[in-house]
């Protein structure tokens, strides 16, 4: 079977790929009842509009998916969450983001359907944004845990003087260690007694569960600055949002 499926993915063209993905789901959908992607968002955007174009629907199939490599910003996540034929307003998304690095590993940060409620409401309002986030933010970061037993994460001067995220891989099971890696995205790293005290400040109270223990990180994207001549200089997550806001 998985050599079938492996024959399967095989594509000249990138068009065939998102047709032969959705083969894939046809042919996991009897055997497995969730069916979890694993892919960049791109990628799960082409997958999602080639089941609309075709009449496929993914709900049914509990298709789900874990994103990476790429930022997301809330109002991509919500058309993504749409192309699954889920309700965007009602549930735990089907869409979580992860982010990882290729030197480090695959899933330093992860988000929460708490993390993701809560930045979905910090999108929605400017107002709360600002309380809990700070006046000066422009742009909803990215709002993830990590595992302090994992990964050992501080932040440095970066370009600019923006505080650039800096990770130790703790695993004694690597072959290579990896010791302040600098990773060269803008974060700010918040303990969990401080993060769950801020939101309380404001009136937002988290579900209990051993997540609430865990540290945040609030990733703003690369630290370097996107600008061309005679243009506003953008970060690369305020670039993200404007070319992507659906």
């Amino acid at each position: 079977a998985e050599d079938g499926i492996r024959d399967l993915v095989r594509s000249r063209g990138l068009g065939d790929v998102y047709k032969r993905q959705l083969e894939v789901i046809r042919r996991a959908a009897g055997e497995f009842r969730t069916i979890a992607l694993a892919c960049e968002p791109h990628f799960l955007k082409q997958v999602g509009e080639e089941a609309r174009d075709q009449g496929f629907d993914l709900a049914e199939h509990h298709v789900v998916a874990v994103t990476g490599s790429e930022y997301i910003a809330e109002s991509q996540r919500r058309y993504l969450v749409k192309l699954l034929g889920r309700d965007t307003s009602a549930g735990p998304s089907p869409v979580v983001s992860t982010y990882g690095i290729t030197e480090v590993g695959l899933a330093v940060c992860f988000e929460t359907q708490d993390l993701i409620a809560l930045r979905s409401r910090f999108t929605d309002s400017e107002e709360c944004k600002a309380r809990c986030c700070g006046p000066e933010v422009k742009s909803v970061p990215h709002l993830m845990h990590y595992l302090p037993s994992g990964y050992y994460l501080e932040t440095v001067a970066g370009p600019n003087g923006r505080s650039e995220l800096c990770v130790t891989a703790l695993s004694p099971d690597r072959l290579i260690p990896v010791i302040r890696y600098r990773t060269g995205d803008e974060a700010e790293l918040i303990s969990a007694a401080r993060f769950t005290q801020l939101l309380e400040k404001n009136g937002i109270i988290l579900s209990a569960g051993h997540f609430r223990a865990l540290p945040v990180c609030l990733l703003r994207g690369r630290a370097r600055r996107l600008s061309a001549a005679g243009t506003v200089s953008y970060t690369h997550l305020r670039a993200h949002e404007t070319v992507l806001d659906l």
